[in-house]
């Protein structure tokens, strides 16, 4: 079972996002390499760093903490680089977009969206 994590800004504007949930080692390792700047964005769950070494585009990153606080933003992130964030429990990624995204300081609402195994014959399950 696969699953999403969707993430709303509480504030003034209210937005929301989808990430692909990675919880474990190599799969967060992974994160977005190997993708294209129109990948789906990721949420790296127990994560407070995070690297771009081999990515071909630069990535947006928001860690967020177990308070669901945002703790640092960094937009545009290059290739070869390695940002980390003390405290963060989730670090969100997506390739680099010029449109809105998390802001320090803000905070957010998490929730998990369970869908079924590519391949299954329904699609998606809330």
């Amino acid at each position: 079972m696969k699953s999403k994590l969707v993430v709303e800004r509480t504030g003034t504007p209210a937005a929301r996002w989808e990430f692909r949930e990675l919880r474990g080692v190599l799969s967060r390792l992974k994160g977005l390499l190997g993708t294209t700047n129109r990948a789906a964005p990721v949420a790296l769950v127990g994560c407070s760093s995070i690297h771009t070494y081999g990515m071909r585009y630069r990535i947006d990153v928001a860690f967020v903490a177990t308070d669901w606080t945002v703790l640092e933003v960094r937009r545009a992130v290059p290739p070869r680089t390695v940002v980390a964030c003390r405290g963060a429990w989730l670090a969100l990624e997506r390739p680099h977009q010029r449109d809105d995204w998390l802001h320090k300081g803000e905070w957010v609402r998490i929730r998990r969206m369970k869908t079924v195994q590519e391949g299954g014959c329904n699609g998606t399950r809330k």
